[in-house]
């Protein structure tokens, strides 16, 4: 999917990291998460990504989009675009520069 729409990358990794300590930092995270678990899981998904480089959720119902958007506003993330679908929606974030989360 990711090459398809025109991703490049060199490594891919997929797995479950709850429960993991966060001991690698990515250049591109995606989680396809009900909405719930989007919050549930906003600041372990915050720290698995290096700092100025992106996080995309989707998996959103377009009933829920405000509120992701309010909860991951007051995490250190820039949101770069949002697309939304007939019933979902899904964003991309970059990370702040600097951030010690």
């Amino acid at each position: 999917n990711l090459a398809r729409n025109g991703f490049a990358f060199h490594r891919l990794h997929e797995g479950d990291f709850l429960g993991h300590p966060p001991r690698r930092q990515y250049d591109f995270v995606a989680a396809n998460l009900f909405t719930q678990d989007l919050l549930r899981m906003r600041d372990q998904l915050l720290r698995r990504v290096k700092p100025g480089k992106y996080l995309a959720v989707s998996g959103i119902a377009l009933k829920n989009l405000a509120e992701i958007k309010r909860s991951f506003a007051a995490s250190a993330l820039i949101c770069r675009r949002v697309k939304q679908g007939k019933q979902w929606a899904a964003i991309l974030y970059q990370r702040e520069e600097g951030c010690a989360r």
